[in-house]
């Protein structure tokens, strides 16, 4: 005749079962922490993808177009520590889905011996834009500077040796905050 169990069996049973639901319940909360990782990431990356289109497209009409977004040469440090308040004053702006950009260009030198690579004229212009864009949903801030080249014929005469130089994008440069 069997002894009974006294319900050891089921004891056993119940507590494997708990230690499975435990484990499961941990990796679904696992699972759901990496999906908001990935989708932060993404959203960062497309954040740094857009502002990397903006400054390019930025780049591009200055070399065919004046801008007014002209400010004086102004150290990096303090171009990075201006407030929003001062970038709406006194930047050129636009919105370009969920983020708000600004961006000013700085003349910073002519260099009257320099033959710009595809032009028949002698002489080049270089500027610094620096743009800043911010997410209106996540508030992330990303600071991009470039150094262009423009072709620019100024009255300056060149007074050292010819050399070639190539228009556009010269250096790049990313801050993040």
């Amino acid at each position: 005749m069997l002894k009974p169990q006294s319900g050891f069996i089921l004891f056993y049973a119940l507590l494997i079962l708990q230690m499975m639901i435990g484990i499961s319940t941990y990796m679904v909360h696992n699972a759901l922490q990496e999906i908001k990782m990935n989708q932060s990431s993404w959203r960062h990356q497309q954040q740094a993808t857009l502002t990397e289109q903006l400054l390019t497209q930025t780049e591009k009409m200055l070399q065919t177009h004046t801008s007014s977004c002209m400010i004086p040469h102004t150290a990096t440090e303090d171009l990075l520590g201006r407030p929003v308040d001062w970038w709406e004053l006194y930047s050129c702006q636009g919105q370009l889905s969920q983020v708000k950009y600004y961006y000013v260009i700085e003349d910073i030198m002519q260099d009257a011996c320099a033959e710009v690579i595809g032009q028949d004229q002698l002489g080049a212009r270089f500027f610094r834009i620096t743009l800043v864009s911010y997410s209106i949903k996540n508030k992330e801030k990303w600071i991009l500077q470039s150094m262009t080249l423009k072709s620019d014929n100024g009255q300056d005469q060149c007074h050292g040796s010819h050399h070639q130089v190539n228009p556009g994008r010269q250096s790049w440069n990313q801050y993040e905050y």
